[in-house]
This record gives structure tokens, C-alpha cells and sequence, in this order.
């Protein structure tokens, strides 16, 4: 009988041309390129490989992270690396401790494990011993919600990297807090969830600030708000007010408790 891994590799290895030889598993792709003779641009075919899967290097060495011995978890890692946009490393994490500390986990069994936010989420929550409410209720205040979208105060590293999963935001980084704590200081996080899945990041500046964190969010150093994209592209007021609405904006102020929050919301238009 044949182990875990050989299995694996038969159903899930990246076969390239050179591997394989039949006809359906063939793709090809277009390009264009000059031709040498006639200086002409021409549309060439090249055949590429293709059945989905990983490179063997990679199976391989999910194998020896598996920490079952037997490649219990392999098959799972796979898919997983497959269809979510995943590193290595989050899903030895993940394995390794849902192995060690099942009980920390919402699901029993690993394989109704299938989206990168609930993997992200219960990951987080295992590292810290905490049940993913805890750690939500603890690291997070809502501040408003309506039909369309709620406004959430972040207040804790491992609540960003659970509300913030799939954007750019480098407070939401899962490999380090040094972002969260070192801006948090001089910044508050509010974090827009709308209904349709999009999020933004709304930052503002506190009364007091060090100079020393001044320019991170912003380019001129009197700004005090800023608005983010998931995509980490800045989005200006104006454009959010047009866009959504600037009731959004003044909330996030609002909940600042700003010294100066009259000043603010005059500066800007939000009176």
C-alpha cells in the first residue's frame, strides 16, 4: 500500500511538459515576438505544462512539517495551500498547534477548516489560549452599524490580524505586532466592515503625538486623518464622503475623544 505522501504526490504534483506527454493536460499560451528574419512582430503558441498542483519540493517538505508522523494532516495542507492564498509557514502553525491543543479550536475535525478567514481567525485565538470571541470582544469596540456596513474600534494586535485578514494593512500583520503597538501609540484604528465583504481603515492621529511616528500615515505631518483601502491604497476625504458618507468620519473622530476634536472636524469640513 502506498503511503501518504506518494499518494499525495500522484494526485497533487505540478506535472510540466517535460513530465507529461498527453494531449489534455496541455495549455497553451500566447505571446508576442519579434521575428529575427523579417523584423515583424508575430504571435507565437507556446506550450506550457499543466496539471494544477504544487511542486514536489513543496508536498515533500509539508510532509516533514506535518507533526502527526503518519502525514495525517497532509492532504488538508495541500488543499489548503492550494486554494487559499497561504504561506507555508501560517499552515505549519495552524497544523501544529490544532495537533497539540485540539481543544482551542471551534472545529473538531481540521477538514471543515476551508477558508483563510476562519483559519486566520482560529489561528490567533489558539496562539493566545482564548476562544475567537474573546479575543474579538477584548481587541475590538463597536462603534456603530447599520444595514450597510459597522465602524469597529481596534485596540488589540490579534484583533486587527482577524479583522484586518486579506488587506495590505501592515498593523494587520500575523509575523509581527511591532506596527500595531509602535503606531498605536500616537493613532487610533477604526476598521470599516461593509456588508459586501470590502473594508477600510480610517486612522486618527491623536492630540498628542510623537514626532517620531508623525509621517508614518501621513505625508504632511499636521494631517490627522487618513483612509485606507484593503488594498493599502490611501483614499482621500472627500472621495469617502462621496463615495459613502462623512457620518462614518466624524464617528471615528467622535470615538477619538480628542481635546481638540471641534478643531479637527472644523479643519475638515465635518462640522
Amino acid at each position: 500500500m502506498k503511503s501518504r505522501l506518494e499518494q499525495a504526490l500522484e494526485k497533487y504534483e505540478r506535472l510540466t511538459e517535460e513530465q507529461t506527454k498527453e494531449k489534455h493536460e496541455m495549455v497553451y499560451s500566447s505571446y508576442w515576438n519579434r521575428n529575427t528574419r523579417s523584423g515583424k512582430m508575430i504571435k507565437y503558441k507556446k506550450k506550457v505544462t499543466i496539471r494544477p498542483g504544487l511542486p514536489k519540493s513543496t508536498i515533500v517538505n509539508l510532509s516533514k512539517w506535518d507533526p502527526s508522523g503518519n502525514n495525517k494532516y497532509l492532504d488538508w495542507m495541500i488543499k489548503t495551500r492550494m486554494s487559499i492564498k497561504i504561506k507555508n509557514h501560517q499552515i505549519t502553525k495552524f497544523v501544529n498547534l490544532f495537533h497539540k491543543f485540539p481543544h482551542r479550536f471551534k472545529h473538531k475535525d481540521i477538514h471543515r477548516y476551508k477558508t483563510g478567514q476562519e483559519i486566520y481567525s482560529d489561528l490567533i485565538s489558539a496562539q493566545n489560549g482564548k476562544s475567537l470571541k474573546e479575543v474579538k470582544k477584548e481587541g475590538s469596540e463597536l462603534i456603530y452599524s447599520c444595514d450597510d456596513y459597522k465602524i469597529l474600534r481596534i485596540t488589540s494586535w490579534q484583533a486587527s490580524v482577524i479583522y484586518g485578514y486579506n488587506t495590505k494593512w501592515c498593523i494587520c500583520s500575523d509575523q509581527s505586532d511591532y506596527h500595531f503597538h509602535s503606531y498605536g501609540e500616537d493613532y487610533c484604528f477604526y476598521f470599516i466592515l461593509f456588508k459586501n465583504d470590502e473594508k477600510m481603515a480610517i486612522i486618527v492621529r491623536k492630540t498628542d503625538y510623537t514626532i517620531s511616528s508623525a509621517h508614518f500615515f501621513f505625508d504632511e505631518p499636521e494631517e490627522r486623518i487618513c483612509c485606507f483601502l484593503a488594498n493599502d491604497d490611501e483614499i482621500g476625504l472627500a472621495a469617502v464622503s462621496k463615495k459613502y458618507n462623512k457620518d462614518m468620519i466624524i464617528k471615528c473622530v467622535k470615538a477619538s475623544k480628542l481635546s481638540d476634536e471641534d478643531d479637527v472636524l472644523a479643519e475638515y469640513n465635518l462640522l
